[in-house]
């Protein structure tokens, strides 16, 4: 009597054995959790190999720039950074002029050299340079006198987003004895459209024992393509009351 009062127990038991069978089905679904972390876990290894770009200097960077001056003077520029870090850089600049067609005697060529380093401040770049020229002028005989100077200069530029200012500043020093001339330029544009940029632009030249050279209020138009910037500086000489103009091209080479 007692074992089949057992068997029975057993046989009545079983079917709640067969229930709880499925309960590790979803042990099993979450199983693949692990497996989706798995591949993330090799991140930082990929990461770790790109680290040290991060702490290398960004590479040099040359310019080419040519102006067409108030007096149809042709004046290219070529410009050259070797980058030293992510703050400094040492600038390079060579540049002439060619005498002008119209105003010859406002704009005598000329050969200039200019280095100084170049520092990197967030959306600023600050560049105090030093200068060499050698200015070419006719004299009553017909031959060529040359004056030099020694130029010393800082340059001001930012740019962030749709936003870029410049600030140029010359002082020029003859070794001749000459009066000493300071040149400024203050200029600022917005990108509105596309390549499109706008915005205002002031010169002024001042010469010691002389005063005020050259008072220039005006503008900028810019434009942005394919194979550089074109841009026209067009203003108004209110010392001389003369209508003044440059056409630039640029290009990063």
């Amino acid at each position: 009597m007692l074992r089949w009062l057992v068997c029975l127990a057993l046989l009545a038991a079983t079917p709640s054995f067969a229930e709880e069978a499925p309960a590790p089905v979803p042990a099993t679904e979450t199983a693949p959790a692990p497996a989706v972390a798995t591949p993330a876990t090799p991140a930082p290894a990929t990461a770790e190999p790109a680290a040290p770009a991060a702490d290398a200097p960004p590479g040099d960077f040359s310019l080419l720039r040519i102006d067409v001056e108030d007096g149809f003077a042709l004046h290219p520029w070529l410009y050259h950074e070797f980058r030293l870090s992510e703050l400094i850089g040492i600038l390079g600049a060579l540049h002439a002029q060619t005498p002008a067609v119209v105003n010859k005697v406002g704009s005598p060529a000329f050969a200039e050299l200019d280095v100084g380093p170049n520092f990197h401040v967030g959306p600023l770049q600050i560049n105090p340079q030093i200068g060499v020229d050698l200015g070419f002028s006719s004299d009553a005989a017909g031959g060529h006198t040359i004056a030099s100077d020694v130029i010393p200069q800082l340059y001001v530029l930012f740019s962030l987003g749709r936003v870029n200012a410049e600030f140029w500043n010359m002082y020029f020093i003859p070794f001749d004895g000459s009066p000493h001339f300071y040149v400024g330029r203050l200029l600022a544009n917005v990108r509105l459209v596309g390549g499109l940029a706008l915005g205002p632009h002031m010169e002024w030249n001042w010469k010691r024992d002389f005063g005020q050279q050259l008072l220039a209020f005006g503008g900028d138009v810019l434009y942005t393509f394919r194979w550089g910037q074109v841009g026209l500086f067009a203003a108004y000489d209110r010392k001389n009351q003369v209508p003044v103009f440059r056409l630039t091209f640029l290009r990063e080479l």
